[in-house]
């Protein structure tokens, strides 16, 4: 059995499993990407409102919102955080068993292809993130 018509099934899981893995971090209002991870803090939490960063959405960190308009987001951000964020378990769990279903409906054949086909992507990924980390001392020489 050749390899080469199991090439489009495999790319076809391939790009539904990375979609299901794409990063879902924000970009901070000043349009740069976060460091670290936006994990709850108990910095300036209040009596009756969830813990979450506080963060204007964006776009509005460009307009003169005063304090009371700024409380106003927060609030209504914090009323529908803890809900936001059960429907992303939810969602996370539902992604984990379509990919369950999907890799089900494979062959041996086709799973072992699959494994092989991540396994060089990842290893392109790494050489292309090293490349990267050493391009700029390499042009700062």
């Amino acid at each position: 059995m050749s390899i080469r018509p199991l090439f489009p099934a495999a790319l076809c899981v391939s790009a539904l499993l990375g979609l299901s893995a794409l990063d879902r971090s924000a970009v901070s209002q000043d349009g740069a990407a976060p460091e670290g991870s936006f994990e709850p803090t108990t910095a300036g939490a209040r009596e009756g409102i969830d813990v979450y960063p506080r963060r204007l959405p964006p776009g509005l960190g460009v307009l003169r919102l005063s304090s009371e308009q700024k409380e106003r987001i927060y609030a209504v951000q914090a009323k529908y955080h803890v809900q936001i964020e059960k429907l992303r378990a939810e969602i996370a769990a539902l992604e984990a068993k379509q990919e369950a279903e999907v890799t089900a409906a494979l062959t041996p054949a086709q799973k072992d292809f699959l494994k092989a086909y991540e396994a060089m992507k990842q290893a392109e990924q790494a050489a292309a993130e090293k490349d990267a980390a050493e391009t700029p001392a390499d042009a700062a020489e």
